[in-house]
């Protein structure tokens, strides 16, 4: 686990007041060493001890602002992500202006980001639309499919009824009866012949041979033949 390290103004300050106080130790060292150290030396020392001392406040004040122009910038890169199509906000960008050029530089290029992150869920958004337009045309047309299969069955289930079915039951009257003449027998046979001719007919509409071996114009063309 990586321990969070110190903040930017805490370095600032440090390195800022240690090397004024580090300069000025080995200055007065080095004119003590040589007997050089006089009163007005110790308090122009001093001064500029003070002096350093200050601008490394001047320095901390400056890195807060830079931290906070950070912090910023972190929170609405964070925001973008969770809301691509929010609106970018511009509080921060007087503040990177007067900071640095780096953290202005940094801030265009979160905007060319977000932008194609925008355009990224805009995208996402309307595959997912086709996508739900695609599945509803397709369980439409299953559904067309089904009934339409459905619609088939009971049609060839009535004719089936209306056609084949009566035949065999005469056929069936007649077979009970014992017929004995051949006018009877010829009836029969008849009938069966009938229903036989039916059968062929309902299999022929059903799956026509000119569909089966020719394309769908010959067929078109074949039917309105009979027809004629």
């Amino acid at each position: 686990m990586t321990r969070a390290g110190l903040p930017l103004t805490v370095w600032t300050g440090l390195l800022s007041a240690g090397s004024v106080l580090a300069v000025s130790g080995t200055a007065g060292a080095v004119l003590s060493a040589t007997g050089r150290l006089q009163p007005a030396v110790t308090e122009a020392l001093t001064a500029g001890t003070v002096v350093g001392l200050l601008l490394s406040l001047v320095a901390v004040v400056a890195a807060a602002r830079v931290s906070a122009s950070l912090r910023r910038l972190g929170d609405d890169a964070v925001r973008r992500l969770h809301e691509p199509s929010g609106a970018v906000e511009d509080e921060a960008r007087p503040v990177l202006a007067a900071a640095t050029s780096e953290l202005a530089e940094l801030a265009r290029v979160l905007d060319a980001l977000h932008l194609r992150v925008r355009l990224s869920d805009e995208l996402g958004s309307r595959a997912r639309r086709d996508a739900d337009t695609a599945a509803a045309g397709v369980f439409e047309l299953l559904s067309g499919l089904v009934a339409a299969e459905e619609g088939a069955r009971g049609q060839l289930a009535a004719e089936l009824h209306d056609t084949v079915a009566q035949s065999l039951m005469i056929a069936r009257s007649l077979l009970a009866a014992g017929p004995s003449t051949p006018v009877e027998l010829a009836r029969l046979s008849d009938f069966v012949e009938d229903a036989e001719e039916q059968v062929r007919a309902v299999m022929a509409r059903t799956r026509p041979p000119a569909l089966h071996d020719g394309d769908l114009a010959s067929a078109v063309s074949g039917l309105q033949a009979d027809v004629r």
